[in-house]
């Protein structure tokens, strides 16, 4: 989409003396389409999400039929969005558990472990157990810092195969 490009082409403006974080995705969309190699082999469909959203401005190589095109973004966009978040998760925990320690490994865990503590389990599981668990970012209680410790460290065990 080009709402994503004028992101990234901010973004990269960042890093120049023409900072902008207010770049116009029109603006984009002209230099993209006037540029001398790349003019030619983008297309740029408007699409209409229906009543009361805001249309957008699909991108896409100009050798792909337009309909390909909408198809695709359609099944991008409809992905399960509670699979995303279960693989960034466990992307998250795989690689808490490749960098780990020996002294972080024992299981069960020691009850002083179950303190709320950099490094026990990764910081976004607690992210995301902390309002599953709690309805807020924030735990506030001993109680449930165990508990999320204590099911995070679960979570963990399970990704990593009781290692």
């Amino acid at each position: 989409m080009l709402s994503h490009l004028r992101r990234l082409y901010a973004t990269e403006l960042q890093q120049t003396r023409y900072d902008n974080p207010h770049y116009r995705a029109e603006k984009l969309k002209d230099k993209l389409q006037k540029h001398p190699r790349l003019g030619s082999k983008l297309e740029f469909t408007l699409v209409e999400t229906g009543r009361g959203k805001l249309p957008f401005y699909l991108v896409f190589n100009s050798s792909t039929k337009t309909s390909s095109a909408i198809a695709k973004a359609y099944q991008l966009a409809s992905q399960d969005p509670m699979r995303d978040v279960g693989m960034i998760l466990r992307g998250a925990i795989l690689q808490a558990y490749e960098q780990a320690d020996d002294a972080q490994e024992k299981w069960p865990p020691d009850p002083m472990e179950l303190i709320v503590q950099d490094g026990v389990i990764p910081h976004i599981l607690q992210r995301f157990l902390g309002p599953v668990l709690t309805g807020s970012e924030t735990v506030k209680t001993s109680r449930a810092e165990r508990i999320m410790l204590s099911i995070g460290q679960d979570i963990c065990r399970t990704v990593t195969n009781g290692e």
